[in-house]
């Protein structure tokens, strides 16, 4: 039910903000602006509002500020607008700011946001009347905005009247750690003083930790979602609240699921924690109390939490099996639980065999998504199309896009730069390149600002497929391109380097392949940046006789995942990566490192590395008549292998 209740908010709200037009056309009173901006305080701390919603509350505040709609220059206090409402409007308008600056179709309303946020940190002089927890509000938006406002003497009386609440116990451990987050980021930034330096945020986390304990289940899953709504990582903040999760004997499962996807967006993968949470999680299933939905939840934060989870590990031998089972046994799912169920399989690039968990596969829980009658929201497909992508399952991905409607392609406009980066990268990834939906990706993401790593990263994939395998689309703009390339590059790298080593200090793996290599004559190039990617092993065409040869290796890490087996299956991401280079006129070897460990000697390993390569080499130079060792090949750098004594220099 709580699931079913966080679905319909957005719903819920875009009706308020119709019946509030239709309220005004009839010339009846409007709602009362209190009730309007608490309400707004509550949907907001849950999911953004909607434009309709923000724009009435934005109006409405408005009107308040200006007497009877006058100039907005000669705002004032005319109206009867107190202090906590000040409060609440600010921190509903501070927290949709970068979401409004973030898409360009939105750029009126953020227009229209900005200027009434700087005036009303101008009308707030009076806090000491505030609740607690609306001085709370107001230290975390201040802090949201950064430079002037964080530096202002608004932020030392907000600071002053926090500390006499502590003082008078009038503070909860969920109003304190976000309290101390924003003290933290206000003495790190720039002109803020010495990093981490106010005494305040110290004298808070310690109380929050020593009071911790006897809040109870209840009080530690709200302290860790009022957490997660912040933009924190791994901080000092969150241990007490880690050794408090610890120690529960156990947890009703709607308190559980809502402590799970707090700790999954906050990505707090203690080991403790992580362990006390699939213990939790194994006494409700014990219990038959999950809900199919908060079996959801708990997949995809364990799943989140636990992305390197062997094939062997009790998460992906016990607990994912169970908790799919559980799940797919419903008759439909909300659409929000299907995205859920497919995101976590995809986190731990796990395909458990039907027979394990109860006959539930990829494509069946989009068809039970489908079968709800519930409209899927634009960013719920777009992570059920990336993660079929990942997993493997274009029939699943074809039967969400055969349902996808005019609304969703009006959607893509208003959308995030999250939700376009994933569409565009999952439709290009699944080649649905005449899908209606693919054209309004690229324009919305030709006016995006990406910023996030992990948005360019996928940005710059996409970019690459569009040059070479639809040439003929409007191509994104050079310079997000030009960023975009520059940190993939620079992510490929590092995680080549973490998988395989580096030419200077290679992995087992890749020393043993160089040196059977060597052992076979065959000049190489060790972990070259090529083709747009990092290339664990190349040979170039003077060594080759043809097409150069690039060899991966596949580490657990690329490969899907079965039940209590390791797998052949690229995932995807793996896949398209290879098919890229393909396109660029290589030649691409996939080397399994669980199968290459398993060739008993060097022997054996020389002739598993020969078999590979001869479709693709000559039989001659296959067989060990190459000239091993160092120097240049063509240009590309040579290897240095163990077993050859090669040892040139490589990229």
């Amino acid at each position: 039910r709580a699931a079913a209740c966080s679905r319909l908010l957005p719903r819920l709200a875009l009706q308020l903000a119709a019946k509030a037009r239709e309220t005004a056309q009839q010339g009846r009173p409007a709602p009362p602006l209190a009730a309007l901006l608490l309400t707004c305080r509550e949907l907001c701390s849950r999911a953004p509002l909607s434009d309709a919603l923000l724009s009435q509350v934005r109006d409405a505040v408005y009107a308040e500020l200006t007497g009877d709609g006058g100039d907005p220059e000669s705002m004032s206090l005319a109206g009867s607008l107190a202090p906590p409402q000040i409060a609440h409007a600010l921190w509903v308008f501070v927290r949709h700011l970068p979401l409004l600056s973030a898409c360009h179709a939105r750029a009126p309303l953020l227009a229209a946001v900005r200027p009434l946020v700087e005036r009303l940190f101008h009308l707030l002089s009076e806090v000491g009347s505030l609740p607690a927890e609306q001085l709370c509000d107001l230290l975390e938006a201040l802090c949201r905005l950064g430079p002037p406002y964080s530096q202002a003497p608004l932020a030392h009386r907000l600071a002053v009247q926090i500390e006499m609440r502590l003082n008078s116990n009038q503070l909860r451990p969920v109003h304190m750690l976000p309290a101390a987050w924003a003290l933290y980021e206000l003495a790190a930034a720039p002109g803020g003083g010495p990093q981490g330096a106010h005494p305040l945020a110290e004298q808070l986390r310690t109380a929050a930790a020593r009071l911790l304990p006897a809040e109870g289940a209840a009080g530690l899953s709200a302290t860790l979602r009022a957490m997660s709504l912040l933009p924190v990582g791994r901080l000092p903040l969150l241990d007490a609240v880690g050794e408090g999760v610890a120690a529960l004997p156990a947890m009703e499962p709607k308190l559980l699921a809502d402590m799970l996807d707090a700790l999954a967006r906050l990505r707090y993968d203690s080991t403790p924690v992580l362990a006390a949470a699939e213990r939790l999680v194994g006494v409700a299933l014990d219990h038959a109390a999950v809900h199919e939905a908060q079996a959801a939840t708990a997949l995809e934060a364990l799943a989140t939490l636990s992305p390197s989870a062997h094939y062997a590990s009790p998460l992906v031998v016990g607990l994912l099996p169970r908790l799919l089972g559980r799940a797919g046994a419903a008759a439909v799912l909300l659409p929000h639980s299907a995205a859920a169920l497919l995101h976590g399989l995809a986190a731990v690039r796990a395909v458990p065999p039907p027979e394990a968990c109860d006959g539930v596969t990829p494509e069946g829980l989009v068809q039970k998504m489908l079968g709800s009658g519930l409209p899927v929201e634009l960013g719920e497909a777009a992570s059920v199309l990336r993660s079929c992508a990942q997993l493997g399952q274009p029939a699943a991905a074809t039967a969400l896009l055969d349902a996808c409607t005019v609304e969703h392609a009006e959607a893509v406009a208003f959308a995030d730069p999250q939700t376009i980066a994933v569409l565009l990268w999952s439709l290009l990834a699944l080649r649905q390149h005449s899908h209606a939906l693919l054209l309004k990706a690229l324009d919305a993401a030709r006016v995006t600002a990406f910023r996030l790593p992990a948005q360019l990263c996928l940005v710059a994939e996409a970019a690459l497929m569009l040059q070479l395998e639809l040439p003929d689309a409007p191509p994104l703009p050079a310079e997000m391109v030009r960023t975009a390339g520059q940190l993939w590059a620079k992510s490929h790298f590092l995680a080549a380097e973490a998988a395989h080593g580096t030419a200077q200090a290679p992995g087992a793996t890749l020393r043993e392949v160089s040196g059977a290599l060597d052992a076979l004559g065959l000049r190489h190039g060790v972990q070259v940046h090529a083709a747009m990617y990092v290339l664990d092993l190349v040979l170039p065409p003077e060594v080759t006789g043809g097409a150069p040869v690039a060899i991966l290796l596949h580490t657990d890490a690329d490969m899907l995942q079965g039940a209590a087996k390791p797998s052949s299956d690229l995932v995807g991401g793996m896949q398209v990566k290879i098919r890229l280079v393909q396109s660029q006129g290589w030649v691409v070897i996939s080397v399994l490192e669980h199968e290459w460990a398993a060739l008993s000697s060097d022997a054996a390993k020389v002739h598993g590395i020969r078999e590979q390569l001869l479709p693709h080499v000559g039989r001659d130079k296959a067989a060990g008549g190459g000239q091993a060792g160092g120097g240049q090949a063509g240009g590309m750098p040579a290897g240095g292998g163990a077993a050859g004594g090669g040892g040139g220099t490589a990229a």
